[in-house]
């Protein structure tokens, strides 16, 4: 994750995971939806994928000739170079020249939003869904023969095909979810759906080591399966903290890190108990205190104690 806790310069890298590229491509979106209207997002979505694929089909750099486009010597990757450095830790995606590519893509993801925010009935609205993720597919599919589809460049071609299908996953699960009404298969899309910073933490961090904690001794036994076995384990994990109301919250008041049930949703159970963990100092500690987060020794406090206090 960039390194930085190994408190090592040498170490330290700006880039390393799929956060940044996410980061990236919310900045440039961020600002377009703030100042642009609908239209005027869309038309800067085509434009950034137009403008990148210009950028890297026809503007030679140090040694190489215009539309080189190889893993090793590509424009991005050479900009990334001048940029970033030494401190790129993921060079094989660049970041600087593809972010205008990520923002497309972001804004792409809004279109779906004003569709989904249309008036009219939701029919028509899975309609447009479909209409723009078919236009999208075909978009995507031709332009690759111009510009080839490559998730590592997060090519113009590759944002659109993506997105096209995106539209489409959308569309079927707003008709399955939101008009035929059945939701009880989705639950754990939920989960990730409202875990998802979480859930790619806990994956890149803690997810390997307690996945294979868990079920690695099942996995070991099930063959080719063996990578499903663990995503499940990951999976269940989160289950886990959607079901108990766990939050987590970072960078609370000094070195706080605080974990603990959400107590609003579980006053309808007064019987009902709640333990929690305190990992802070100082005033974040006591704060945490007050709102009947009790500390590190896992005591567990009754919601009526909590009301009563």
């Amino acid at each position: 994750m960039g390194q930085l806790l190994s408190f090592d310069i040498e170490q330290f890298k700006l880039t390393g995971n799929v956060l940044h590229y996410i980061a990236c491509g919310y900045v440039i979106a961020g600002v377009a939806l703030l100042h642009l209207p609908a239209l005027g997002q869309l038309l800067l979505a085509l434009g950034l994928l137009l403008v990148y694929c210009l950028l890297m089909l026809y503007v030679p750099f140090p040694g190489h000739a215009a539309g080189t486009l190889t893993a090793e010597a590509n424009l991005a990757y050479y900009v990334d170079s001048l940029i970033v450095g030494r401190y790129n830790g993921f060079p094989k995606a660049p970041t600087i020249l593809s972010s205008m590519s990520l923002a497309a893509t972001v804004l792409l993801g809004v279109m779906a939003g004003h569709i989904l925010r249309l008036a009219g009935g939701p029919w028509r609205k899975a309609l447009y869904l479909g209409l723009s993720g078919a236009a999208s597919l075909l978009l995507g599919s031709l332009w690759g023969h111009w510009f080839f589809m490559n998730k590592w460049l997060w090519t113009s071609s590759f944002a659109l095909w993506m997105a096209g299908w995106s539209f489409l996953l959308l569309a079927a699960f707003y008709v399955v979810i939101d008009i035929w009404g059945l939701r009880r298969w989705a639950f754990p899309f939920v989960v990730i759906g409202s875990n998802a910073i979480l859930a790619y933490m806990v994956t890149q961090v803690y997810g390997r080591s307690l996945s294979n904690a868990l079920v690695s001794g099942l996995a070991n036994h099930v063959g080719a399966a063996h990578g499903v076995v663990i995503t499940l384990g990951q999976l269940g994990c989160a289950i886990t903290i959607q079901q108990e109301k766990i939050a987590v919250q970072f960078g609370t008041g000094r070195f706080g890190i605080h974990i603990h049930h959400n107590a609003l949703a579980r006053q309808a159970d007064s019987a009902s108990t709640w333990p929690a963990i305190v990992c802070g100092s100082g005033a974040s500690g006591r704060q945490a205190a007050d709102d009947g987060v009790v500390d590190a020794d896992f005591e567990e406090v009754k919601d009526d104690d909590r009301k009563s206090a």
